[in-house]
């Protein structure tokens, strides 16, 4: 193997495969450390849609101010700098993006305990969403470089379950803080260790271009011509569609869940985070991780099938939900909601590897930039927002308890435009591979 050359040194790109100068260890240490950056950034985005019920007494907020609290106002900056912040890790140092991105959204979820005003509430949550604008992008074009392509949807089964370790930790250990301490020592609670994981991932986190002398000059493409190389994918465009689907609901219409318990199954918001925690962490860690090895599995043999496979289970989470939210019991409700989410996780690792399969490396943090400034601008920013106007119309014949259940059922159609973007990506997906 070549010997790596001095950091700031100019001259032509190594010949060095990606993915293929690190150590297997190496590989897991570096995963380890996204992963625990990943978990930071899922609580303190999603630490909100626990508290929703303590937030409406306390500021008389309706459902659909807690929607724009929820999605609108995280989404609205995360939107604006997510690509400005991408294009500078695709030249720049991406461990330091993602301590600074760290470090901005933990004092800003830390500061939420002390707001007096639900507006002082949104602003803060406009900074959590500028902060996290440069953990996603980041994280994925270095797995990129960590990992071969025939490995990067295994290693994001593994990534992405840090979402659901975060949700554990706080549907159970929040609600509890929550119920006993209030929402303010929550949210403080929240914000605190996301300091030190910054300093973490800021030491312990490798930059691939500096260790083999990928230089930044060299790897420049213009904004303008990085775009119009990803467009011109209709895979791609594609699997976007899909994505922004995803997020419309996992990370939209999903956020009442916790409220959809309360209301709908009478239950303590305790009670409602340790059910949400056990369905949660046995799906997420049978789906995902089962997902990533069948996505590499399939696609070895026909990249296709990196649209293929989640097509198949998107469309077929679409009766799952609607039975689940429709259940007279908590206990069926549980169950199906089990299965639901078993299927959802095995779908997004096929999903991130798709777009590491087609967008090419040049510009891999602006791809995934790009795909979740969407996602998160129209799927988490205005998911939960639809969601609550639509509970809050509906309550005004139904009641606020089976408005916000029918609201949900329709929300949940969403899935099935998510599986025909994937198919549909599946007929140019070969032909737009590029390393």
């Amino acid at each position: 193997m070549m010997t790596a050359t001095d950091p700031g040194s100019p001259g032509p790109e190594r010949s060095v495969p990606r993915g293929t100068g690190y150590s297997e260890r190496a590989r897991w240490g570096f995963l380890s450390v996204l992963f625990l950056s990943g978990i930071t950034a899922y609580i303190d985005r999603g630490v909100v849609s626990i508290i929703l019920e303590p937030l409406r007494k306390e500021f008389g907020a309706s459902d659909t101010m807690l929607g724009l609290l929820t999605g609108f106002s995280f989404a609205v900056c995360y939107a604006t700098l997510s690509i400005p912040i991408s294009r500078w890790a695709d030249r720049g140092d991406r461990p330091l993006i993602i301590s600074a991105s760290i470090l901005a959204y933990s004092i800003c979820t830390l500061l939420c305990g002390f707001v007096s005003a639900f507006w002082q509430l949104v602003l803060l949550r406009i900074g959590v969403g500028a902060g996290e604008a440069g953990g996603v992008p980041c994280a994925q074009s270095l797995i990129g470089d960590y990992y071969p392509p025939e490995r990067r949807a295994r290693a994001n089964g593994v990534y992405v379950t840090c979402g659901i370790v975060a949700s554990v930790l706080v549907l159970v250990g929040g609600t509890r803080i929550a119920q006993d301490f209030g929402w303010r020592r929550l949210l403080i609670c929240a914000g605190a260790p996301g300091i030190l994981i910054a300093g973490l991932s800021g030491f312990c986190l490798a930059e691939p271009r500096r260790l083999f002398g990928y230089p930044a000059k060299i790897d420049r493409e213009r904004m303008g011509a990085a775009m119009h190389a990803l467009l011109r994918k209709r895979s791609y465009v594609h699997v976007v569609g899909a994505l922004v689907c995803y997020y419309l609901l996992a990370f939209g219409a999903l956020s009442f869940q916790v409220s959809f318990i309360v209301r709908v199954h009478h239950a303590t918001l305790s009670h409602a985070g340790k059910l949400l925690a056990i369905v949660g962490s046995i799906s997420a860690i049978v789906g995902s991780l089962a997902g990533g090895i069948m996505a590499d599995f399939l696609a070895a043999k026909d990249v296709a099938w990196l649209g293929r496979w989640p097509a198949i289970g998107l469309i077929v989470c679409c009766p799952l939900f609607l039975l689940a939210f429709a259940a007279p019991s908590e206990l069926s409700m549980a169950l199906v909601l089990t299965c639901g989410y078993i299927v959802l996780w095995a779908s997004y690792p096929a999903i991130l590897g798709a777009i590491h399969a087609v967008c090419g490396n040049r510009r891999r943090a602006t791809a995934f930039a790009a795909a979740f400034l969407l996602a998160n601008l129209i799927g988490l920013g205005l998911g939960p927002l639809l969601t609550g106007s639509l509970s809050d119309g509906l309550a005004k014949s139904l009641g606020p308890i089976e408005g916000l259940r029918v609201a949900m059922l329709v929300m949940m159609m969403v899935f099935i435009p998510a599986g025909i973007h994937l198919f549909l990506a599946t007929k140019w997906m070969p032909g737009d591979v590029e390393p």
